[in-house]
């Protein structure tokens, strides 16, 4: 399935990486980026706080689908979906995991 507009929701880390992806997408792509370091707070709060985001980029009109750059960090996105619209997550433990 292709997608004209997604939007990404991604920890602060990846956002040199990210931005370069997108500058060369053919995608309309709404970037939205959390502090780095929610990793260290308990699953609960950091599920939370990017759940919250997911939520808030998955209701703005146009967007199709909505692709997480994050690790599993420590369970931290256990039970976050994206509504209405699919959600991509990587299947990796943490950012190192992603990196490579």
């Amino acid at each position: 399935m292709k997608f004209r507009s997604l939007a990404v929701v991604a920890c602060e880390v990846f956002t040199r990486e990210v931005c370069a992806l997108v500058a060369d997408s053919p995608c309309e792509i709404t970037l939205s980026f959390l502090p780095k370091g929610l990793h260290g707070l308990p699953c609960q709060q950091m599920r939370d706080r990017v759940q919250a985001a997911v939520s808030e980029v998955s209701r703005r009109p146009g967007v199709e689908a909505v692709a997480l750059a994050y690790g599993m960090c420590n369970r931290g996105l256990e039970g976050v979906g994206g509504g209405a619209v699919p959600l991509a997550v990587p299947r990796a433990h943490d950012c190192i995991s992603v990196f490579l």
